[in-house]
């Protein structure tokens, strides 16, 4: 089509008003009644493409409302158009410039329109689903002659089929509900309500409540992030409005309006009153320093090596991807791996799963658990792409986010771009993980893998360090050895020094001489967390995932099997060997589902008496006991183990080092 046509015998195509992602929009005339309308017509054909225009034509024909653009006619010939009434002025998003905020009797007067349209389309049984600021017209200019445009991807409450599948993104990424943001496919009239509270946040304070350099980051915030109040942004907006704006968005549907009139109430309810007589302002001082606390953060972000659309608007057939870690086999997966790890994992409608950790601890500790989570992850979710980032967060109701999910996001693209598979970390993150870590670094850093022993050799331009300057412990830690293995004794020996003196070092080379010297010796090693000082088992947790070689990232089932096999082959006893693998995955953080014996039920009711049964007959001193004997037996064993030196077991040597 082109100016001078006529369509339908009736609209006279005058000139091109302008142009979008799916259709060019003519001024024309009404030949009937030689009132100037809008006609909208398709170029961008589809199946999907034409379904949606079609729908638009149709919910508009049954919504006639002040505040929705009035609908005129539509036809499929030459091509599908849709006549509407012409609007002379600008979109909202013409009047939100960078940093411009509205009048706050604007943005109640606008507010109220456009949630009175919007609940009038609820009423008739349609949700929006794409309400953001250039949807929004306002007629002459005016805050108050509000149009609501663009029905395109409306649907009913209760729809019976739905034009869109599971896990496609439909509407622009930073107006969508968290529901959208999953994906899910009972979306109702809440939805567009936290949409509208967007909209009024962003007139208010003159920036959106969720924006990204990548469609990735704005959808890991709109699951994890909380907006921060309206009046922490700009002191003037009444207290009813912001507590108004901060239910519109909250994350859980429950706790919004219910729809677009309730809405619409509330607003008009509003009066806005000079806050200098009133008093008002002064109550926005904070109690404290910080209105809000920061925390450490870690954020991990888990794709498949695709590259996402490139628009703000994910909603063509052809940009869409069905992702399999959106599966319930592969959510399972995932939400072990988190309980094992205390965070929370979100799946986002592109099926990205935006997991946050909140840790504790030292720099390097919390390091050291953000990486084990996310070698834990990829080994849950093989072939995909994982982005890892720590950094400082503002904490709201338990969630930490902010600039950590940018950089993680943008981490992600950039690996998703290689066409890369792993776990990839900022330089900070690698900065910050000791030896126990296998980082490659290349054009970009690669987690690859926790090392189980301490013999990771120290490097300098590529060559091994020379071990200098502590000989004498060294030969008196060889000598307590050598003791223990002839005399048949357990010994104990205590390195204590600071920080940086060289401990770990002069344990390494005790242990690759002990290895040279006794090539059949089998040495257990275990290493003490700061993230587990709570724990009473942590060091012999540590003990036992390296003698049955389990890596704490290894699928809880595995761990299971592994550990129903271990008791097996030290040798305890059949009749008890159950009840040692339960207490065992107990102390592993591994527990057993279903059945379990009469003895670990009672134990997890007192911690008092669970120690007991560990300690004396339950599963970590009997496998314990059992392997002992059978490296003694075999005069193999200069490995360390937790039993004390007046047990009637033989064993050797457990060194311990320590600040």
């Amino acid at each position: 089509m082109r100016p001078g046509d006529l369509v339908d015998g009736r609209f006279e195509l005058l000139r091109e008003a302008g142009a979008g992602g799916m259709g060019v929009v003519f001024q024309a005339k009404d030949q009937r009644d030689g009132q100037l309308i809008a006609l909208k017509v398709l170029s961008l054909e589809g199946t999907a493409n034409t379904s949606r225009f079609v729908r638009e034509a149709e919910v508009l024909s049954q919504l006639s409302h002040r505040a929705i653009v009035r609908y005129v006619a539509h036809g499929e010939v030459p091509s599908p158009w849709l006549a509407m009434e012409w609007l002379d002025g600008e979109d909202l998003s013409q009047r939100l410039g960078p940093g411009a905020e509205l009048a706050i009797d604007d943005v109640i007067a606008l507010g109220v329109q456009i949630a009175d349209a919007v609940g009038f389309a609820h009423t008739r049984g349609f949700v929006h689903r794409d309400l953001k600021p250039c949807n929004v017209f306002l007629e002459s200019r005016s805050a108050a002659a509000v149009k609501l445009l663009d029905f395109g991807l409306a649907r009913e409450l209760v729809a019976p089929a739905a034009l869109t599948a599971t896990g496609i993104v439909l509407g622009t990424v930073g107006y969508l509900s968290p529901e959208q943001a999953r994906g899910a496919s009972n979306i109702d009239a809440r939805s567009d309500v936290f949409a509208m509270g967007c909209i009024l946040f962003e007139c208010l304070t003159g920036r959106p409540a969720f924006t990204g350099d990548h469609v990735v980051a704005i959808l890991a915030k709109l699951l994890v992030e909380e907006v921060p109040r309206v009046r922490s942004l700009r002191a003037d907006v009444p207290s009813a409005l912001d507590s108004l704006v901060a239910r519109m968005l909250d994350k859980k549907p429950d706790a919004r309006p219910r729809d677009g009139a309730e809405v619409a109430r509330a607003l008009g309810a509003i009066r806005t009153r000079d806050m200098s007589s009133t008093g008002e302002a002064h109550s926005l001082r904070p109690a404290s320093l910080t209105a809000s606390e920061q925390r450490v953060m870690a954020v991990i972000l888990v794709g498949q090596a695709i590259t996402a659309a490139p628009q703000s608007t994910i909603g063509d057939a052809g940009a869409a991807t069905i992702i399999s870690l959106r599966t319930p086999a592969a959510r399972a997966v995932i939400q072990e791996t988190m309980d094992r790890f205390h965070g929370k994992a979100e799946v986002a409608a592109d099926g990205t799963v935006v997991v946050t950790l909140r840790v504790a601890g030292s720099a390097t500790d919390q390091a050291a658990q953000a990486a084990r989570c996310a070698l834990a992850l990829r080994d849950a979710c093989p072939g995909a792409t994982l982005a890892l980032a720590l950094g400082r967060g503002v904490e709201t109701s338990g969630i930490a986010a902010g600039e950590v999910i940018e950089r993680a996001a943008a981490l992600l693209a950039s690996a998703q771009r290689r066409g890369g598979e792993g776990v990839y970390i900022e330089p900070a993150v690698a900065s910050l993980l000791d030896d126990r870590f296998v980082v490659a670094i290349g054009s970009h850093h690669m987690l690859q893998s926790e090392r189980s022993s301490f013999e990771s050799a120290r490097l300098l331009l590529g060559r091994v360090t020379p071990f200098v300057g502590r000989g004498k412990e060294l030969n008196t830690l060889e000598q307590t050895l050598t003791e223990s293995i002839l005399d048949a004794v357990a010994s104990v020996t205590v390195v204590v020094a600071g920080p940086g003196a060289g401990k770990s070092r002069l344990l390494e080379e005790l242990l690759r001489n002990a290895r040279r010297r006794h090539p059949a010796a089998v040495i257990w090693l275990a290493r003490a967390d700061a993230m587990r000082a709570q724990s009473a088992f942590g060091v012999v947790a540590s003990l036992l995932r390296f003698a049955t070689g389990l890596s704490e990232s290894a699928p809880v089932a595995a761990q299971r099997d592994r550990l129903v096999a271990f008791v097996s082959e030290v040798g305890v006893e059949p009749s008890s060997r159950d009840r040692v693998a339960q207490f065992l995955a107990e102390a592993m953080s591994c527990p057993f589902e279903g059945e379990q014996s009469v003895q670990l039920r009672a134990a997890r009711q007192s911690s008092a008496l669970m120690g007991t049964r560990s300690r004396a007959r339950g599963s970590i001193s009997s496998a314990l006991r059992c392997r002992a004997r059978r490296c003694w037996s075999s005069r193999t064993c200069t490995g360390p183990t937790s039993l004390p030196r007046s047990s009637s077991t033989r064993c050797c040597a457990r060194i311990s080092t320590r600040s």
